[in-house]
């Protein structure tokens, strides 16, 4: 397949020199081909950095304008404000120029540290060792009757205690549903990880405190109560 937009070995070296001036190794980075926006008999080249997923694509694609005409665009990972960003690009020094900005956001990302995957860690590894034979089993009736009276403390505190949109509301009474019914079927220790899980993905989606956070694990805790103390106190 053909290349949908190619770069002079003087621009290539321009994107070296700015690898190195951000203070990256340029070794990090792999030269690769994606799908381009010209069409399917076409592929784009790109920039990915290490084993991270980001990516710094050169592309092409047509114009809707009278007469239908190229135009040189840009798409990466990550952009500014979201996970991708793409850019329609006028002149080299406008790509270049958000070629540098791309660094700086993969700087951002990757030195940023993943918070809400060090407070799942910190819940499991601060529980003590449990048996593989208990781990396995599954709640009893008593126990999912404690389960479902804290997942209901925590729907209380979001729903009265949050100003939720329609939405968010929506978002997390589906999510307490899932666990409710899921602890019919899921044995102890699974269930708990899917606990975790959705508790960090409730915290993630309405942007809550840490505080906040600590205190729905709380919740949580209670009502493992006895059955499992997988969850550090």
């Amino acid at each position: 397949m053909d290349i949908a937009r190619e770069l002079l070995n003087s621009q290539k070296a321009d994107l070296y020199k700015a690898i190195e001036e951000r203070r990256f190794t340029p070794g990090d980075f792999e030269w690769k081909k994606y799908g381009s926006e010209r069409g399917q008999n076409y592929l784009a080249e790109g920039l990915s950095y290490r084993n991270t997923g980001y990516y710094f694509i050169f592309d092409c694609s047509f114009q809707d304008d009278f007469p239908p005409h190229l135009i040189d665009i840009v798409c990466c990972s990550p952009g500014e404000e979201k996970k991708c960003g793409a850019y329609e690009m006028r002149s080299w020094l406008k790509t270049l120029k958000v070629f540098n900005y791309w660094l700086s956001w993969v700087k951002r990302e990757t030195e940023t540290p993943d918070y809400w995957a060090q407070l799942a860690e910190q819940a499991i590894s601060a529980s003590p060792t449990l048996e593989e034979r208990k781990l396995q089993g599954t709640f009893d009736d008593e126990e999912k009757t404690q389960l479902h009276a804290a997942l209901n403390r925590i729907e209380h505190r979001l729903k009265e205690g949050l100003d939720l949109n329609e939405s968010q509301v929506k978002f997390v009474t589906q999510e307490l549903i899932y666990l409710k019914e899921s602890s019919n079927r899921l044995n102890k220790k699974d269930w708990t990880l899917v606990a975790i899980g959705a508790i960090i993905n409730i915290a993630t989606q309405l942007g809550l405190d840490a505080p906040i956070v600590h205190e729905l694990f709380g919740y949580l805790r209670e009502g493992l109560g006895g059955a499992i103390k997988f969850l550090g106190s």
